[in-house]
């Protein structure tokens, strides 16, 4: 079990669960029990596209008590932390089997990796201890003292610092990961759990469950710039990318909270399900993803509206599960099951089809035919680039004239093509020579 000094609402913990969201079959051995996951096949003679509403599309037993796994950029390797085995799983993807058990101390909470996937560092909430291991190796080569009842924790981009939220201390400990030691503890509020770090570098939020409030703090002093109140027992604090939007899920008033970090204020409260959990954020920043324990469901929010577009029905106690790249596969936990739920996520459209370009004069037309794929989403229009230079035109129609185009010069045009989620890839035209209006 985990630490009395363990947040009351993360210890709704039984027989253990992992939910993913998939699209490709994966079978993977934790401990003493498998994980098999299998995707419906699509019908005969179509791609394996995302799906217009995320479904569950596999449920996987795994060992006892799995929670929150990590998967390594390049999505090879899935660590996996088991809280009463206090141990790492590390999961090969390509062949899905467990390729190393990793000794750490008691009650491992979800590791963070470093940029380079070199270091990966466990925050063991029951020893108040941090295990730095080597990736090569899947070996620990330091045991940093910390804190009482350590959580999650964010590294920073170059890898050098490492914030450790204490729950039962209320601070945070910077760790200097080069020396392997502490170099600074900051006083937040009651219960800290998992801050969140904009991607400079410069700004660490951290939610406090104790205070209802999250905190602001300057990385560069190690001092508290902003207090922010938020809804009842927060517990996380997720960034978009750009580091425009805070996302804080707070258990006991069932919302998320959406705060803009130019001023450090709430701008939206969203009712969600009942103990919601920390969300994922796609790429893109126009879908958040949050997990409802209680309710066993995730909350699929357009994030441009912030409201809730669909409800996903999931596992029992589902946890904060591992979001890939292009937002199509997240890998969530189902605690009180013992398995992992495989859900398939709307994505972008894929290329246009058929792209071809007419010359004219001092201009060049574009045709194309729609994408194959629609990424799961209404297609909302495409864009239009001309290489060089740069000119483009928008749409909603497969054909769109570039006006403005230099006599002589020879030209190739991208098309991207858009949905809810995003703009896709391009696919490029034959090349042109545009003429002038005398020809």
């Amino acid at each position: 079990m985990l630490a009395t000094s363990r947040p009351a609402a993360t210890e709704h913990r039984s027989n253990g669960h992992l939910t993913a969201f998939l699209r490709g079959g994966i079978g993977v051995l934790v401990g003493a029990l498998t994980l098999s996951l299998v995707s419906a096949a699509p019908p005969a003679g179509a791609a394996s596209v995302p799906t217009a509403e995320p479904i569950v599309t596999a449920t996987i037993p795994v060992g006892t008590n799995p929670f929150m796994p990590l998967l390594n950029a390049a999505g090879t390797t899935l660590y996996v932390p088991n809280d009463r085995s206090a141990a790492i799983s590390v999961i090969d993807t390509a062949t899905n089997t467990v390729t190393a058990t990793i000794p750490v101390g008691q009650n491992p909470i979800p590791p963070v990796l470093n940029s380079s996937g070199t270091r990966m560092y466990v925050a063991n909430n029951g020893s108040n201890t941090v295990s730095m291991i080597d990736t090569a190796t899947n070996s620990v080569v330091a045991t940093i003292p910390v804190g009482a009842g350590p959580n999650t924790m964010s590294i920073d981009a170059t890898g050098s610092r490492l914030y450790v939220p204490n729950y039962t201390s209320g601070t945070i400990s910077v760790i200097d990961t080069a020396a392997g030691a502490v170099v600074a503890t900051v006083p937040v509020g009651a219960n800290p759990y998992r801050p969140a770090l904009n991607l400079a570098g410069t700004r660490l939020y951290s939610a406090n469950n104790g205070s209802d409030t999250v905190t602001v703090i300057n990385t560069t002093t190690n001092t508290v710039l902003a207090t922010i109140p938020v809804g009842l027992d927060p517990w996380d604090a997720v960034l978009n990318t750009s580091g425009t939007r805070l996302y804080v899920p707070n258990s006991s008033s069932s919302t998320l909270s959406v705060i803009d970090t130019a001023t450090n204020q709430v701008i939206a409260t969203v009712p969600v399900g009942s103990n919601p959990y920390r969300p994922q954020v796609n790429l893109r920043g126009t879908r958040v993803y949050v997990v409802n324990q209680d309710s066993g469901t995730v909350s699929v929010i357009d994030t441009a509206t912030n409201t809730v577009i669909s409800t996903v029905t999931v596992g029992n106690q589902p946890k904060s599960g591992a979001l890939n790249a292009e937002g199509t596969t997240l890998y969530l936990p189902n605690y009180g099951s013992g398995t992992i739920s495989a859900v398939s996520l709307p994505g972008v459209p894929s290329k246009p089809q058929r792209v071809t370009a007419v010359a004219g004069t001092t201009s060049a037309v574009v045709l194309w035919k729609a994408p194959a794929s629609a990424g799961g989403e209404p297609i909302t229009g495409y864009r239009v680039t001309a290489f060089p230079g740069g000119a483009t035109c928008t749409t909603t129609a497969t054909k769109c004239r570039i006006e403005g185009l230099a006599p002589g010069e020879t030209y190739s045009f991208g098309v991207v093509a858009r949905n809810p989620i995003g703009f896709g890839r391009p696919a490029l035209s034959n090349r042109v020579t545009v003429f002038s209006a005398t020809k």
